[in-house]
């Protein structure tokens, strides 16, 4: 094989690319590759999630984050939440949760940037800024079921797009709740799920959760005491 090559990580193996004089300037700057039919687009140093902070947090649960969709490349990228994208989440959140409005959804999402130090949201979008996708996190202080340190990171919610499932998204929004959890010092992460939701509890063992325990909740009505 005659000619310079790229030498590119994929999920389960590696394979050669086609070298670019572009890339001879960002040696040990990291950068990601987007493969498709004519030829491999190469994005360096854009500081997002997906080609920094979460290559490594990927690789652990063997995520290929260069995805063929239909013979066609699809770049994810994960950011956190801002002030300018809470309406962007209220909009997936309404999908995730349709019981609440919209409007709810939005003064959670706008209460929550808020609270940084406590609760965090990921978008995921591709190139053309569509939204695919969100994760929500929070840190949890008080006793969490089958856990046994404190804080705990708490994941509130994950939600991909029917369209684009099934393609490692999840996955990248899940590896970027981690990376934020172990920032502040988390040893473990948990979440729950109703019973009989049995995609749900699909999904969270696909991610590396296992389950700890079943529960069930009791509530009762009392009296109100009467004043005089």
């Amino acid at each position: 094989m005659s000619g310079r090559k790229v030498l590119v990580e994929r999920a389960h193996d590696f394979i050669l690319g086609p070298w670019r004089p572009t890339l001879e300037r960002q040696i040990e700057t990291p950068f990601s590759g987007i493969m498709r039919k004519a030829g491999t687009s190469w994005k360096v140093g854009r500081e997002r999630w997906t080609e920094h902070r979460l290559m490594k947090a990927w690789s652990r649960h063997r995520v290929d984050a260069m995805t063929d969709m239909e013979n066609a490349a699809i770049a994810v990228v994960i950011t956190t939440c801002a002030a300018a994208d809470v309406g962007d989440w209220a909009e997936l959140r309404t999908e995730l949760w349709p019981d609440g409005t919209i409007s709810e959804h939005l003064d959670f999402a706008a209460a929550a940037i808020g609270e940084p130090a406590r609760l965090v949201a990921f978008l995921a979008r591709d190139d053309d800024d569509r939204l695919l996708g969100f994760a929500e996190a929070s840190l949890r202080s008080d006793y969490v079921n089958g856990c046994s340190t404190s804080p705990v990171a708490f994941l509130e919610g994950l939600y991909v797009r029917g369209s684009v499932r099934r393609k490692g998204i999840g996955r990248g929004l899940i590896a970027a709740i981690e990376l934020w959890a172990r920032e502040r010092g988390c040893a473990e992460l948990a979440s729950d799920a109703l019973i009989g939701n049995a995609g749900s509890h699909h999904v969270h063992e696909g991610v590396g959760f296992v389950e700890t325990e079943r529960v069930v909740f009791f509530r009762k009505d009392l009296d109100i005491l009467k004043t005089q």
